[in-house]
């Protein structure tokens, strides 16, 4: 496929990163904000609402943002080892197995995707990386899912840490998603955030997840002793590229007998 003309190229300088961590209600939604990771564009709401705790990502604040997160994740983070994507490490016993890969119900789900409009930045900016041809990804993370809600909740997403990106597939940084997870239930006070789903790109245009994306899934699903878990799939826009990514919702759940199913969501 033909790249996309360069005036829609991603342009760094247009967006702004978060100085601080932080809450902010904007239009009735709460939204959240990770110091040196969140990123806006200029004329988002909560820049309207809060300008202070926001700077041009590479201004010399935002570059002292990024590089002081950068720097304590490094500290604090390993690089990702070597092992299948769907594979959470030792330490987690997820009941998934290997050869479980259910196919995409032809019903859409009832729930619905709440995705934050700083996610949704964080995840198309983070996106961007797949210009050079290989698979990139990150956590999503919120309040944890009940069976009353009518939405999963996706109000913060990150970016790939350490994880090693291949054209196809991305070893996910364990360790950068527990970190994440620990410091925003930290910062709130509340248990039951938690990495509610996560997103990756499709490079090859191919919407559907993959045997190994459900197989991921599920071991989080599993693993997080959640009762739904959310799947984005990234795919380039046919006429915008990677500005403007196409995006493909799935969530994966087991019946009280423990049969996956994987289902197709809209955002809202």
């Amino acid at each position: 496929m033909k790249r996309p003309p360069r005036a829609h190229a991603f342009q760094p300088s247009n967006y702004l990163v978060a100085l601080e961590s932080f809450s902010v209600t904007v239009d009735g939604e709460h939204q959240r904000f990770i110091a040196g990771q969140s990123r806006v564009i200029s004329g988002h709401a909560a820049v309207l609402a809060a300008p202070a705790k926001f700077a041009l990502e590479d201004s010399p604040a935002g570059q002292r943002a990024v590089a002081r997160t950068t720097s304590n994740r490094s500290a604090a983070t390993p690089p990702a080892e070597a092992r299948p994507p769907w594979d959470l490490g030792p330490s987690l016993r997820p009941r998934s197995r290997d050869d479980e890969t259910p196919k995409v119900s032809s019903a859409p789900s009832r729930v619905k995707v709440a995705l934050s409009a700083s996610a949704r930045e964080t995840i198309v900016t983070e996106a961007q990386a797949s210009r050079d041809g290989r698979e990139t990804g990150g956590p999503i993370l919120g309040r944890r899912y009940f069976s009353w809600h009518p939405c999963v909740d996706a109000c913060i997403a990150a970016g790939p840490g350490h994880g090693k990106r291949e054209r196809s597939g991305l070893c996910r940084d364990l360790a950068h998603r527990i970190a994440l997870r620990e410091q925003i239930q930290r910062e709130t006070e509340d248990r039951e955030w938690t990495e509610t789903g996560c997103w990756h790109t499709h490079p090859s245009q191919q919407g559907e997840p993959s045997g190994d994306d459900v197989r991921a899934w599920l071991s989080d699903l599993d693993a997080l002793d959640n009762r739904m878990q959310l799947g984005v799939v990234l795919t380039e826009d046919r006429h915008f590229g990677w500005a403007r990514p196409q995006f493909h919702c799935y969530l994966v759940s087991r019946s009280r007998w423990g049969e996956a199913r994987v289902e197709r969501a809209e955002i809202v």
